[in-house]
């Protein structure tokens, strides 16, 4: 199943929608590692978290967002797991566009 997630600067998520346009939820950015660490040494870390409706299930979805230098934080293809209700593991993949 392919979703279009628009990360919405303001409020630090992406919305969620499928290809007919319909909400299937809401990604929340998070702070883990280095939140109030100004040094540029530091190794920003964040986790993108949420709930989304796919595959008939309410899934718990975790994405790590490590800071790539190389690239940096947009242009990343960034992987996690979703678990459903019923204890399925889904792969999740966010890819830049």
């Amino acid at each position: 199943m392919q979703l279009q997630a628009q990360f919405a600067r303001g409020q630090a998520q992406f919305e969620v929608n499928r290809a007919d346009g319909s909400t299937a939820g809401r990604l929340h950015v998070q702070p883990d590692e280095c939140r109030d660490d100004p040094s540029a040494a530091c190794e920003r870390r964040f986790t993108i978290n949420g709930r989304l409706q796919a595959f008939g299930a309410t899934l718990s979805c975790i994405v790590p967002v490590r800071n790539d230098t190389a690239v940096g934080y947009g242009l990343q293809t960034l992987s996690g797991v979703c678990q459903s209700q019923y204890g399925r593991a889904y792969t999740i993949q966010l890819f830049p566009h």
